[in-house]
């Protein structure tokens, strides 16, 4: 039986009806109409799956109402997203538009072709790059020397209008940075900050480095990327210049701080463990 040219069933399906009335060249039956009463029901991710399966039932999901408010949706938030990454922004972190690879990884974010990529780093990398390539950012690498949150620090640094005149004058200034954190350190750990001094020596993101934004009077914004379950997850924080005399710790989650209250310019680090970018 040919169900397709059937005219026994009559339709039940208003809108389907409407569009077999529309476009009878489409040869619509009460078989289609099951279908198309099938996709009404459908969410977004089965709807884009069920459309590729062949070139009627493109056709047939492209006349629906759903499909036509879902492509609506999706043209929106592409604008919305070109609007925001056309903004101008205080570093150089972000997204590209393909994900990383662990050959890309190794050779523009480690500056070292042989290195071992794992893929756990090849997640945190991608999940950084889409995190803050909603913002505009753009992922830069650095040596893995262990001077890579220096190198790090230096590249955000070198976005800013703001300008650190000691630090510009230094001819060295991964060994005047180190220079800086050691005389902070020193009061608590003396031993640790004799081998901050140390050419080459890793330094942790939290609890060190971080407290150049005292140092230099420059907020921070360190964000760390973890292994999280099956996903990678993201902890962005703002580390501001001085702590309060009421409490020790002197950052803040970046996406408690009002747009107004967030500063203009600071510097942007990510941690992705054992490597900063």
């Amino acid at each position: 039986m040919n169900l397709e040219s059937s005219s026994i069933t009559p339709f039940i399906f208003t809108a389907f009806k409407e569009l077999a009335e529309e476009k009878p060249y489409l040869k619509l039956g009460p078989y289609i109409e099951i279908s198309l009463k099938i996709f009404k029901e459908l969410g977004q991710p089965d709807l884009s799956n069920a459309r590729g399966v062949s070139k009627e039932w493109k056709q047939l999901i492209e006349q629906t109402k759903e499909w036509k408010e879902l492509d609506s949706r999706k043209i929106e938030h592409n604008v919305l997203n070109e609007s925001q990454n056309t903004c101008d922004k205080p570093s150089v972190l972000g997204a590209s538009s393909n994900q990383w690879n662990h050959h890309q990884i190794a050779k523009s974010l480690w500056h070292n072709p042989t290195a071992i990529i794992d893929d756990s780093i090849v997640a945190k990398v991608n999940a950084a790059a889409d995190y803050l390539g909603k913002e505009g950012f753009k992922l830069k690498g650095v040596p893995s020397d262990g001077d890579c949150f220096f190198s790090a620090f230096l590249g955000s640094y070198n976005c800013l209008s703001r300008k650190i005149p000691l630090l510009d004058e230094n001819p060295n200034k991964v060994f005047y940075l180190r220079q800086v954190l050691s005389d902070m350190i020193k009061y608590k750990n003396n031993g640790k900050a004799e081998k901050i001094k140390e050419k080459r020596m890793w330094i942790s993101g939290l609890g060190e480095g971080d407290l150049l934004a005292t140092a230099l009077s420059i907020p921070i914004r360190l964000i760390i990327v973890n292994e999280e379950q099956l996903a990678c997850g993201i902890h962005d924080r703002l580390i501001f210049p001085k702590a309060s005399s009421s409490m020790e710790d002197n950052s803040q989650e970046w996406k408690t701080i009002s747009l107004e209250e967030r500063p203009e310019e600071y510097i942007l680090i990510v941690d992705l463990g054992g490597h900063f970018i």
